[in-house]
């Protein structure tokens, strides 16, 4: 039971288990508590940190928080209909189970945190401050990105984004949106869903030295996952991909930025003849445990990179004319295992020198012997 002794007065919260917290402020937009919007919370409070509990209804207005070291809950079931940005450091938001927050949440402001119950809805959040916390509670919550906003956009340094599904917008328009978009340093994305998107996750060129460990994407319209030339000293872990159409870049993943490393991909690729589930252009990468199904005629893993080491490369093939094509120089690619009866070929392409492949394993790989084959090994 929430009461109120007026806009100056603590105001006590029991729970069912009569534990007490305590308030500063109280909003209800029908009324019968401090205030009737957050804003004029806010605006109250605004001299130093507080405390504001916000009752479940429908408010209109969003709210800017500049004060530092703020708290504010939303109690679940609470609708906001409009945009949250905060400002002001080390804030927290905590979120309650259904709620539906219809404005960008921007967090430029150092610290901040977005903690939610599982199954929250949101528009979009922007993580342009540093050291910051998105936890979703779970991956029924979910932020779908619009023509203006990427599901989540991570622009400040040394973020952490947890447990929460993500979508853009891919109308085949200038406006297509990503999953999530990450343009900074140091950050760190773990347990997510991407689906619907025109990049899934794509690290943008200048994004160096983050962390993604965790993640299935599908029905992404360019590529699943894609790290851009320049987007250095990337660790990406444990992703499971799902391509279900022609993908732009021709890859589910798509790896540009060199110094990548990677382990435990599965990745499934669709049914387009000429698809490939995974592209390395890179340089310098290091990569292991990678499993490829490749569902479609004359598909591919298309490794046009130099200095890369792959440590387990598992491929299976239901089409035909399936294969792993070499387009770079001195790779390294260990147990290359056919996992099913469709026919896949290794493939030099001409150019491509001093490659080894290793521990075939006498399942049925063969070389197709074009370019400088001489220069590369393959190896039972």
């Amino acid at each position: 039971m929430l009461t109120s002794g007026g806009a100056s007065a603590a105001v006590a919260w029991e729970d069912a288990a009569s534990s007490t917290a305590t308030w500063d402020a109280v909003v209800d937009a029908g009324g019968g508590a401090d205030y009737t919007t957050i804003q004029a919370g806010d605006d109250a409070l605004d001299g130093g940190a507080y405390t504001m509990w916000v009752k479940s209804a429908t408010y209109d207005a969003g709210v800017t928080v500049s004060t530092n070291d703020a708290l504010i809950q939303l109690e679940p079931g609470t609708v906001v209909q409009a945009a949250i940005i905060l400002s002001g450091n080390d804030i927290t938001l905590r979120v309650g189970a259904g709620c539906d927050i219809q404005g960008l949440v921007t967090m430029s402001g150092t610290g901040c945190s977005l903690i939610c119950e599982n199954g929250v809805d949101l528009d979009g959040i922007l993580m342009s401050g540093a050291s910051g916390l998105v936890d979703g509670g779970g991956l029924e919550t979910h932020s779908a990105g619009a023509e203006v906003v990427h599901g989540i956009n991570i622009t400040g340094d040394s973020n952490t984004v947890k447990n929460i599904q993500a979508s853009g917008i891919h109308p085949s328009s200038a406006n297509d949106k990503n999953g999530i978009n990450i343009t900074s340093d140091y950050n760190n994305i773990q347990n997510v869903v991407v689906s619907g998107a025109q990049e899934g996750i794509l690290f943008v060129s200048g994004a160096l030295h983050n962390v993604l460990d965790g993640a299935r994407t599908y029905g992404c319209g360019d590529t699943d996952i894609r790290t851009q030339s320049g987007a250095t000293n990337n660790i990406i872990n444990n992703i499971h991909t799902m391509t279900t159409g022609a993908m732009a870049y021709g890859s589910g993943i798509y790896v540009s930025g060199a110094d990548t490393v990677g382990s435990n991909w599965m990745m499934v690729s669709n049914t387009n003849s000429g698809s490939n589930s995974f592209t390395v252009t890179a340089a310098s990468c290091t990569l292991s445990n990678l499993r490829v199904k490749l569902t479609g005629a004359a598909s591919s893993v298309n490794l046009a990179c130099d200095n890369c080491t792959i440590n387990g490369l598992y491929v299976g093939g239901v089409g035909t004319s399936n294969h792993v094509q070499f387009g770079g120089d001195n790779n390294y690619v260990s147990i290359v295992e056919k996992a099913t009866s469709g026919s896949i070929s290794i493939i030099f392409n001409s150019g491509a020198d001093y490659n080894v492949v290793s521990g075939t394993r006498d399942l049925g790989i063969t070389d197709s012997g074009t370019g400088n084959r001489t220069t590369n090994t393959v190896q039972n």
